[in-house]
């Protein structure tokens, strides 16, 4: 994976706030790169945005108690177990309080649909 060099510092230093957070990150951006590893990253709006061919499709966000991972256009994705959350026009998103809510929620299944939007 590559990073500019903004990326990999709020990388570093959410490693080293220390938690599950900077697993879940991890494992998040790993998903990511496994199915479009011509995807960009980059830090705006206060969290780590993604870039497919220069166009926004997400972004991961790091809160107090949760990582969550915003979908650009999420109104769009299928959705049959109805775990996105978010009621505005276009973004949803998935909460991720522990790693063990990304087997839980499954963000393959949304992070797949992107290409399709």
């Amino acid at each position: 994976m590559h990073h500019n060099t903004k990326v990999q510092t709020f990388l570093q230093d959410l490693e080293f706030s220390g938690g599950q957070k900077f697993q879940i990150v991890e494992k998040l951006l790993e998903i990511f790169f496994e199915l479009y590893p011509q995807m960009t990253t980059d830090i705006k709006y206060g969290g780590l945005i993604i870039l497919l061919e220069n166009q926004f499709v997400g972004g991961i966000f790091v809160y107090r108690s949760h990582v969550s991972l915003e979908f650009g256009r999420g109104y769009l994705l299928q959705d049959p177990n109805k775990i996105l959350l978010g009621g505005g026009q276009f973004r949803r998103h998935l909460k991720f309080e522990n790693l063990q809510d990304i087997e839980k929620l499954n963000p393959g299944f949304f992070i797949n649909q992107i290409s399709n939007l």
